[in-house]
């Protein structure tokens, strides 16, 4: 049974992410070995595609990389199977690189490198039982997506009665940081068994999201010291973010 719900219960989880490929597989092997040592009990990856259009400008440019490495979803589950990670994986990835290789193939595959939930920003509502039904006959959830949008169409997103639900903003203008605690409100009065998941803003502090929300992605400055290969800095900056009095 999927028990990634469980991995909450503790407080406010960091959820470290990085795009598989970027800036290469051997310093990807290197970091992911280290963040399985340190306990990090849930690792978000992303695979490459072409056009990650709702992606900030640092993980496009990640994804972009990626590619011109070569990397196709086959190596990259060929190189999770051969790492054999103790944590639990999420997958961060578009409908067309699930489509291209087939939703029952791509989540057999999942499963087998241990992949218990995947987030695929560009499934819409409408769209997502066709997805979500095949994954969850391998034990994948499927994480819900919000933005904001209407009090109606918002409490359709939120209907099921637990999992976990990433709140997407708009990066490019407003108050994100602001946007997101007032989604995350709102899906919290629609349900309160979704785990509510959301990009760190390095701006901010872990303490700020209390009560915002369960999980904090944090991926833009992971990207910046991941292209550099600067693992020892991106455990200190992890560590910085899970305990920011020391």
């Amino acid at each position: 049974m999927n028990k990634v719900n469980d991995l909450f219960k503790e407080g406010i989880k960091a959820i470290p992410f990085i795009v598989l490929g970027d800036p290469d597989l051997i310093s990807n092997e290197h970091l992911l070995k280290a963040l399985d040592e340190k306990a990090y009990d849930l690792l978000m990856l992303g695979l490459p595609f072409s056009d990650p259009v709702m992606e900030t400008s640092l993980i496009q440019k990640a994804n972009t990389r990626a590619i011109a490495k070569g990397i196709s979803s086959d190596k990259a589950f060929d190189f999770l199977s051969q790492l054999k990670l103790q944590a639990k994986l999420i997958l961060r990835t578009y409908a067309n690189v699930i489509f291209s290789y087939g939703i029952d193939a791509f989540a057999q595959r999942a499963q087998a490198v241990g992949v218990k939930a995947i987030l695929i920003p560009d499934v819409p509502l409408e769209e997502r039982d066709e997805f979500a039904q095949v994954f969850e006959e391998y034990d994948i959830m499927m994480i819900f997506v919000a933005v904001p949008t209407s009090a109606e169409r918002l409490k359709a997103i939120c209907q099921k009665k637990e999992g976990l639900i990433y709140l997407e903003n708009d990066y490019e203008s407003g108050d994100p940081f602001e946007e997101i605690k007032d989604l995350s409100m709102d899906i919290k009065d629609f349900n309160e068994g979704l785990i509510r998941l959301c990009d760190f803003d390095p701006l901010k502090t872990i303490d700020d999201y209390a009560d915002i929300v369960e999980g904090l992605i944090v991926s833009d400055e992971l990207i910046s010291l991941n292209e550099q290969a600067k693992k020892a800095d991106i455990m200190a900056y992890l560590e910085k973010i899970k305990n920011p009095q020391k």
